[in-house]
């Protein structure tokens, strides 16, 4: 980036413009619901409420340090095109 930090942070999961993600779709059945940030935020949203239900004393920088370690670099990917790596809700709470 212009400020010369790595970004983004993390990568989560929302598929991409060649392959969305498949979910339920409203009228019955699976298919591709498409990609973006807006399936990626959610994911990380939904592991940080589930982190405070389990160590609601963590402060912002606590939190965000547990998930970045969760994180696994994608091997031959820049990681200024994917920061600390894919987030894995197994390294989070296993």
């Amino acid at each position: 980036t212009s400020d010369g930090r790595d970004r983004p942070h993390l990568l989560a999961p929302g598929g991409s413009p060649s392959e969305g993600l498949v979910s339920a779709l409203v009228g019955g059945g699976f298919g591709d619901v498409g990609h973006g940030t807006s399936y990626a935020a959610p994911h990380i949203a939904g592991l940080l409420a589930l982190l405070l239900e389990r160590e609601p004393e963590l402060t912002p920088t606590e939190q965000r340090a547990s998930v970045l370690d969760a994180c696994a670099p994608l091997p031959g990917l820049d990681p200024s095109l994917q920061g600390a790596g894919l987030i894995s809700p197994e390294a989070l709470f296993g």
